[in-house]
């Protein structure tokens, strides 16, 4: 993805979550590029949600989920979710 195309995507997910709250922003998107896809945005789609996503999951976590639970909401692995609240992502 060039990095103006990034950075637009990131300026949208911002202003959604100003609008609609924390994590909404990202969640919006997603929906938006599952809807219509749009070709090299799709496959970078990982990169420009991970971190609103791992923060998510470290969010839920500390609240009291877990890894089997979190793993299913955020369709990722449970390594993939010990990773994440471990520092390692």
């Amino acid at each position: 993805m060039k990095p103006e195309t990034l950075q637009m995507w990131q300026g949208i997910e911002r202003r959604i979550e100003a609008e609609l709250g924390v994590g909404a922003g990202w969640r919006s998107l997603k929906i938006i590029f599952e809807e219509c896809p749009t070709g090299e945005r799709v496959p970078a789609m990982a990169t420009l949600f991970r971190k609103a996503r791992n923060e998510q999951i470290r969010l839920h976590y500390n609240d009291g989920s877990n890894t089997s639970e979190l793993a299913v909401e955020f369709s990722v692995s449970k390594r993939t979710i010990r990773r994440v609240v471990h520092g390692d992502r």
